[in-house]
């Protein structure tokens, strides 16, 4: 028997082994390959990830991860985050009969050569108080366009067409009923 109660087991080959520690805890200084592991893990301790020091995962409370001393927001948590920016999500396409926005995949849309009349539908998917949504289209010469009523103009009725050489540009945000424009005009 090793002193100590240490047990040394060659896990170089890939096989699967059980290792049970003698005491309540022990050490595997490295593994090379891939590992499986079931039930519940406990680690009392940072888990380093890597060479050395250079990545560690630990515990900051309850739920509460974090990755070299610095807590990894979760989607569950209220973390204020500084010096992010949000990527807009955006949809470019050229001329189309109808633009029915999906709030799943952007906010943005750009219609960069529109050459046929335009339906704006209403937007697909379930909107939250406060969302918006941006609309530019570059009209090569004056079309005809159909705003759906869930959008509410700010001030003057929507265009019934667009402008020849101008972008028509519209921004709303939801109020938990309708999208009401921000601002429309064409530029």
């Amino acid at each position: 028997m090793p002193k100590n109660n240490a047990i040394d087991i060659d896990i170089t080959t890939g096989g699967g082994f059980t290792h049970t520690f003698p005491s309540a805890s022990g050490t595997l200084a490295s593994i090379s390959f891939a590992q499986t592991f079931t039930g519940v893990q406990t680690f009392n301790s940072p888990i380093e990830l890597g060479h050395a020091s250079d990545t560690t995962l630990s515990r900051s409370a309850a739920g509460v991860l974090a990755v070299e001393g610095v807590v990894i927001p979760s989607i569950s948590s209220t973390d204020t985050l500084t010096n992010k920016r949000p990527q807009p999500r955006t949809n470019s396409t050229t001329t189309a009969a109808t633009l029915a926005p999906s709030l799943a995949t952007a906010n943005v849309y750009f219609r960069t050569t529109q050459t046929a009349t335009l339906t704006i539908e209403a937007p697909i998917g379930t909107p939250v108080i406060g969302e918006t949504i941006l609309f530019y289209i570059d009209s090569v010469a004056a079309q005809t366009l159909t705003i759906n009523a869930t959008y509410i103009a700010f001030g003057a009725a929507f265009p019934a067409t667009t402008t020849a050489g101008k972008t028509f540009m519209m921004s709303c945000q939801f109020n938990g009923t309708n999208w009401k424009s921000l601002w429309a005009n064409a530029i």
